[in-house]
């Protein structure tokens, strides 16, 4: 249980890095929350569903050639969703910091 961790409260937590590629897009290193549960044996159970999650999330970014941009950027919104973030694609980061600095140089 690579990702199972228990803070000193008790309290045990699913932790895991976020895959390299997806960094950039999600705006986090690290995906984690709570199990709610200081039992170990009901957060081993949580866990097997938390990594589930964890692994759909990641398997649902794909860059396969053959789905179209629609389809990537549907899938990229939806991870960045479940993890409390909005998309917004690398150009479009381009473009606001140009504009904040314009604006804050003003």
């Amino acid at each position: 249980m690579k990702y199972l961790k228990q803070k000193t409260s008790g309290v045990f937590y699913y932790r895991r890095a976020v895959p390299t590629e997806l960094r950039d897009i999600i705006g986090k290193k690290e995906y984690g929350f709570s199990l709610k549960t200081k039992d170990k044996h009901i957060a081993l159970e949580r866990y097997v569903a938390a990594d589930k999650q964890a692994e759909a999330l990641f398997n649902s970014y794909s860059v396969d050639a053959q789905k179209s941009e629609k389809d990537r950027v549907a899938a990229l919104q939806a991870i960045s969703q479940a993890f409390g973030q909005s998309y917004v694609s690398a150009a479009s980061k381009s473009v606001n910091r140009r504009v904040k600095r314009v604006h804050v140089a003003a």
